[in-house]
């Protein structure tokens, strides 16, 4: 399992789910959550599987032909969105995003670090929950085949207001 931060909308079902199935490690990019409910099921999950540091520009073969990598962070801050691993799913020519929770600084970051391999990618996950992206991020979208956007009820009042779910396609409610 392949998580890219510690907040509960990203680990919070991940507990249960460990209990229902085999899970043979668990992959973050090791910053600890700061609520106590999310830490404690942070924990223990540590006891259950082993919980496994991902470091950025890492490369991990999936099977004979995927490959999922880490793509570079060079924004560093306190900021556990910010801190979202970012992964790039490779099989053959086709490419996957999944940017996490990244914002504004962290996209322009990447968008200035990773700009070869993004202008290829053929699906994005919207970053954030439908959040508005940066100018500078914006621009890939004219490469991407599909995208699509998790979100669910939340307090943070995503996605944005006036969100175009016709680009990413059928909103299901």
């Amino acid at each position: 399992v392949f998580i890219t931060h510690a907040h509960p909308d990203h680990v919070g079902g991940l507990l249960e789910l460990m209990k229902q199935i085999t899970v043979e490690s668990v992959f973050w990019n090791g910053q600890w959550p700061q609520d106590d409910d999310t830490a404690l099921a942070l924990s223990e999950i540590g006891e259950m599987t082993t919980l496994s540091v991902v470091k950025p520009d890492q490369k991990l073969p999936l099977g004979r032909t995927v490959i999922l990598r880490t793509l570079k962070n060079g924004l560093h801050t306190g900021d556990m969105n910010d801190n979202s691993l970012v992964f790039g799913i490779e099989d053959g020519k086709t490419k996957v995003l999944l940017p996490g929770d990244i914002g504004h600084d962290r996209q322009v970051d990447l968008f200035r670090s990773e700009n070869k391999w993004l202008s290829s990618i053929s699906f994005l996950m919207w970053p954030h929950h439908g959040d508005t992206l940066a100018v500078e991020f914006s621009g890939l979208l004219k490469h991407v085949a599909q995208c699509a956007v998790s979100v669910g009820p939340n307090s943070y009042h995503l996605p944005e207001p006036g969100f175009n779910f016709l680009l990413v396609g059928t909103r299901f409610d």
